[in-house]
């Protein structure tokens, strides 16, 4: 057999089995947290990733505070659509 001929049961590497209803569901809710974020006074200039996948929004970065780590979970979690906040973000109290 040659290399590449014939089919693999296995995905591509970077390939998804996600719709594009599903992708663009999540780029939504991706754009509606970024909304959200930009227009809170305590999150406007945080440096957060905001990432969507299957209704699961992932925030990752680092915070200068526990009070505004739990705030930017907390109004992602209230985000219509949103089914789950996979928390990664880091706090830095350190000044």
């Amino acid at each position: 057999m040659l290399i590449g001929e014939g089919k693999s049961s296995a995905p591509a590497i970077g390939s998804s089995d996600r719709s594009s209803q599903q992708i663009a569901a999540d780029e939504a809710l991706e754009t509606a947290v970024r909304s959200v974020f930009s227009s809170d006074s305590a999150l406007r200039s945080a440096n957060v990733a905001i990432a969507a996948e299957d209704a699961v929004v992932t925030l990752s970065g680092t915070l200068s505070s526990f009070e505004l780590r739990d705030h930017a979970i907390g109004i992602t979690q209230d985000i219509s659509g949103v089914d789950r906040v996979n928390n990664q973000l880091q706090v830095n109290t350190r000044k």
